[in-house]
């Protein structure tokens, strides 16, 4: 239901229609929660409710672990930029 949500904000964001402003915000934040929840619930051993420490997280041999933390971290930092770039406080360089 939710990716239909998102979808459907999407095209009325490409269609331009003023309908339903707020829907503009889904997208980042769909990601944000992604990225959160990834962030902290992907592997239970590691960081930030596992026992191992951030950097052992993060410079480990587990590839799972690290490939889980890095997705999260790419899903938070785009979560972010949209989240700006539909706040309008950034915009293209162009």
């Amino acid at each position: 239901m939710f990716v239909l949500l998102v979808g459907l904000s999407e095209l009325r964001g490409g269609l331009g229609v003023s309908m339903l402003a707020w829907s503009r915000f889904l997208l980042p934040l769909a990601m944000l929660g992604a990225g959160g929840f990834l962030m902290i619930w992907s592997d239970h051993d590691a960081w930030p409710i596992g026992s191992l420490s951030f950097a052992q997280t993060f410079f480990s041999d587990d590839y799972e672990i690290v490939q889980h933390k890095l997705y999260a971290i790419l899903f938070l930092s785009v979560g972010a930029v949209e989240f700006l770039r539909r706040t309008g406080k950034v915009t293209h360089m162009a």
